[in-house]
């Protein structure tokens, strides 16, 4: 009886270390599928259509309580209208790709609007300044000196905010 018992509990030690074995061999497998897997759900809970400047800007007096007049309600509806599919083609382009480069985009202001989409870090930045861009939505930031860090893609090579350099400016 003891010796089955022993045998029994060699079996289940035996069991759990293939399991483990298993397991690791699985994690070293798929391990990129699931390290992109967690990349693409931070990127995502990140993204947002008021990251973009244009957006941003055109929208800000037109969302407050009561707007000072019609025409910014219909500039913002248009911004919205604009870059809403855009955004939906981004969040997909973002769940099936595994590395999205500037070959994905078709100019540069679609190359800047995705980067900021993705980081934000202007909008924050031009937040913090107060800054107001009536005419140009989105374009006299570039001015300004910015540090953008965050960038999951690798768009912007030397960190200036001036993503995919390829395109001729």
């Amino acid at each position: 009886m003891e010796k089955t018992q022993q045998i029994t509990t060699n079996n289940k030690l035996l069991y759990v270390f293939v399991l483990i074995i298993i397991l690791m061999l699985g994690y070293i497998i798929f391990k990129n599928d699931i390290s992109n897997f967690f990349k693409r759900k931070q990127i995502l809970a990140k993204v947002n259509l008021f990251n973009i400047p244009k957006v941003y800007l055109s929208c800000r007096g037109a969302l407050r309580r009561n707007p000072p007049d019609d025409q910014k309600v219909k500039v913002c509806e248009d911004s919205l209208i604009e870059y809403t599919s855009k955004t939906n083609v981004w969040k997909e382009l973002i769940k099936t790709k595994k590395d999205i480069n500037c070959g994905d985009f078709n100019n540069q202001r679609e190359a800047f609007d995705f980067y900021d989409y993705v980081g934000g870090e202007t909008v924050q930045y031009v937040k913090q300044l107060g800054i107001t861009d009536p005419n140009n939505y989105g374009v006299i930031y570039i001015n300004y000196k910015l540090k953008c860090n965050y960038d999951p893609y690798g768009l912007d090579t030397n960190h200036d905010c001036w993503p995919c350099k390829s395109f001729n400016y």
